[in-house]
C-alpha cells in the first residue's frame, strides 16, 4: 500500500526537487519510519495550516506556497514555523526562517545597502506544504540548504 508521500511525489525519494531548486535529501523508508501515534498526512497538515492562519482548507494543497500564495510574512512566518515544529514535533535546527519570509514591514539597512550595490535584494524561496508534510513525516526539517 502506498504512503501518502508516495502519493504526493511518485515514490521516488533520495534527492527529492521539492520547489524549483529546492530539493530534500531522504529516502522513502526514513519517510515511513515515523511514530505511528503523531499524524503527519497531507491532510493533517492542512488542517493545521488552515487553523492556523484562519483560512479554508478547500484553499490549500501540497503546493500552496505559505508566503507567496498565503502572504505569511515577517515575525507571523517565523511564528508559524515555530507553531509547526511544537505541533509536529520536527527539529527546525537546519531550518532558516529567514529564507521562507521576508522582513518584518520595517526598513532594513541591508536591503538598502544591496540596491545601492546594484543587488537584487535577497529572494524569498517558497515554503510549500509538501515541504511542511516531508519534515513532519522525518521529525526534522529536510530542505536541503543551498551550496
Amino acid at each position: 500500500m502506498a504512503t501518502e508521500c508516495d502519493q504526493i511525489l511518485g515514490g521516488r525519494f533520495d534527492a527529492l526537487p521539492v520547489c524549483g531548486d529546492v530539493w530534500v535529501n531522504v529516502s522513502a523508508a526514513d519517510l515511513r519510519s515515523t511514530d505511528a501515534d503523531m499524524d503527519c498526512s497531507l491532510s493533517a497538515v492542512c488542517d493545521f495550516v488552515a487553523s492556523e492562519l484562519s483560512i479554508a482548507p478547500g484553499r490549500l494543497d501540497a503546493r500552496t506556497r505559505i508566503f507567496h500564495d498565503l502572504g505569511v510574512d515577517g515575525d507571523d512566518g517565523i511564528e508559524f514555523l515555530e507553531a509547526f515544529a511544537d505541533n509536529f514535533g520536527v527539529d527546525m535546527a537546519d531550518c532558516d526562517p529567514r529564507r521562507y519570509f521576508g522582513p518584518e514591514g520595517f526598513f532594513d539597512p541591508r536591503d538598502l545597502w544591496d540596491r545601492l550595490r546594484a543587488r537584487s535584494a535577497r529572494p524569498i524561496e517558497p515554503l510549500t506544504i509538501e515541504m511542511l508534510v516531508l519534515s513532519a513525516a522525518q521529525r526534522r526539517w529536510i530542505v536541503a540548504m543551498p551550496e
